[in-house]
């Protein structure tokens, strides 16, 4: 797991929170590394499809988090982040 991380925890949060590193995270980046050795053996496919499955729980959690669609033929969430009432924002 890389990104960028804050230098403080944001305010309001226990500093003793179990999850504290990943409070401070302003980005989740996650990768696999294959050799050249790796990429051009004929198990590379598999390989790569196995990195994928490993990533799948971590990246289901992040799209549904912010209200996408994880599975084919679900549907986006709709989360009200402005009302308009008679015209004005608020």
């Amino acid at each position: 797991m890389g990104g960028d991380s804050m230098k403080r925890l944001p305010s309001g949060y226990d500093p003793n929170h179990p999850f504290v590193v990943d409070l401070m995270r302003k980005d989740f980046i996650c990768w696999s590394e294959f050799s050249d050795k790796e990429v051009c053996a004929s198990e590379f496919l598999s390989d790569v499809v196995g990195a994928f499955r490993a990533a799948a729980p971590f990246m289901e959690f992040l799209t549904r988090a912010v209200g996408l669609p994880w599975a084919a033929g679900e549907r986006v969430r709709v989360r009200e982040v402005l009302s308009v009432q008679d015209g004005q924002l608020g």
